[in-house]
């Protein structure tokens, strides 16, 4: 066939031909996207699956949206094992948000739930539990050997329960840690109150002239004078439950290097003295020396001890 001026129209006929065919196709494309939205909304999750899957092989090159549809309707069944196979996929190629994981989650969360419900107590916290302080796992992570710690908990470069080396540029896993906000709010914002607390400690850390102390070593003090009463009073109603111990040093008033001491009980006395039982925790270098009201105070850098 020719047109008016003579050129063929065959070639022009095969591009409208093919352009009607592509515009077919992807009419044809967002019409089962949305009958597996509609499916999915419906919890009809296998027919879902088939057509994100389906989709996915007709769009030839890998599209990562169709790909973690099918994931969250997989997420969704109980096959969390394939799920997760189609969640790594993507995460290795960089095209998954945290975000996308809300599904996942949940589904990890009520997996969890179902298989091992926590104790009315809330003191055994199973699968979520920290490998070295047994408590809920906050800004938990995964060690190369498998085993998982409080990211706080790991000052070490062994793994605290098979001794395995590690390395130490510790990566959150924000799978679990969403798992785990999901699962008990309550219990990880007072963990990170509890850390924001701790954090406060490098600065105006008060400090008692006394004697040497100990990492986990206990260290019984009887509190007579004011300052002193004044500190620890304050230690308490703060809720840090910490200072630092140092030894005195003539020059500089107490020294360089000391020891800090977390309070776990105190007996206060109607006269105003007090016997307080604390334990040492981490040793600490002196950055800066200062007062306040009486007594001693420091900005100081925790020093890491090697295991």
């Amino acid at each position: 066939a020719y047109c008016r001026n003579g050129a063929a129209e065959g070639p022009r006929g095969e591009v409208r031909g093919a352009r009607s065919r592509m515009g077919t196709q992807e009419a044809d494309g967002r019409l089962m996207l949305e009958f597996a939205a509609q499916a999915f909304q419906a919890k009809n999750l296998q027919l879902a699956c088939e057509i994100y899957e389906r989709q996915g092989q007709a769009a030839g090159a890998v599209d990562w949206g169709l790909l973690l549809r099918r994931a969250q309707c997989l997420a969704c069944m109980g096959k969390l094992h394939d799920a997760f196979g189609l969640y790594q996929e993507a995460a290795a190629e960089d095209e998954l948000s945290a975000e996308q994981l809300d599904t996942l989650v949940s589904c990890l969360a009520e997996e969890i739930r179902r298989r091992e419900p926590p104790s009315p107590e809330g003191r055994q916290w199973g699968t979520v539990s920290c490998a070295e302080c047994q408590g809920l796992l906050y800004e938990p992570v995964t060690l190369p050997c498998g085993h998982t710690f409080c990211k706080k908990c790991l000052d070490g470069r062994k793994c605290g329960v098979c001794q395995e080396e590690a390395h130490h540029h510790y990566r959150v896993n924000v799978l679990l840690s969403n798992v785990i906000s999901k699962w008990f709010p309550c219990q990880v914002q007072a963990a990170r109150l509890t850390q924001e607390g701790s954090a406060l400690l490098n600065k105006n850390v008060p400090i008692f002239v006394c004697t040497m102390a100990y990492p986990t070593v206990p260290c019984p003090l009887h509190i007579f004078e004011p300052c002193y009463r004044l500190m620890i009073r304050r230690c308490m109603e703060t809720g840090t439950k910490q200072f630092g111990m140092c030894i005195g040093d003539s020059v500089k008033g107490f020294a360089d290097y000391g020891c800090m001491l977390e309070i776990r009980n105190v007996e206060f006395f109607s006269d105003g003295r007090s016997v307080v039982d604390s334990i040492g925790k981490r040793r600490f270098k002196v950055i800066q020396h200062s007062q306040r009201d009486g007594y001693n105070t420091a900005d100081i850098q925790y020093i890491e001890d090697e295991k």
